[in-house]
């Protein structure tokens, strides 16, 4: 399976394990959402992006459920929430 940790540096991954959100991942997500891969696997933690995520319509993505896996906006300001991926 496509795991986004292959698309991310070690500083990266644990920024997310570790829920801090001081590292921006939007670059990792697009690189694996534009793969040309089926599917895309978000271990569990929480993902600070900062602009949308496109998903391809033939694409799944899986996670460990809420709460486990979280994607977070980037700025408090943008009238986005956080998206748990069950």
């Amino acid at each position: 399976m496509n795991s986004i940790f292959d698309y991310m540096s070690v500083a990266q991954i644990a920024d997310v394990q570790s829920g801090s959100l001081s590292l921006d991942v939007t670059n990792c997500f697009n690189a694996a959402l534009t793969s040309g891969k089926r599917s895309v696997y978000l271990p569990a933690g929480r993902y600070k992006v900062s602009d949308a995520l496109p998903v391809p319509s033939f694409m799944s993505i899986y996670g460990e459920g809420s709460p486990a896996t979280v994607i977070c906006p980037a700025s408090p300001n943008k009238p986005r929430s956080s998206r748990s991926i069950r």
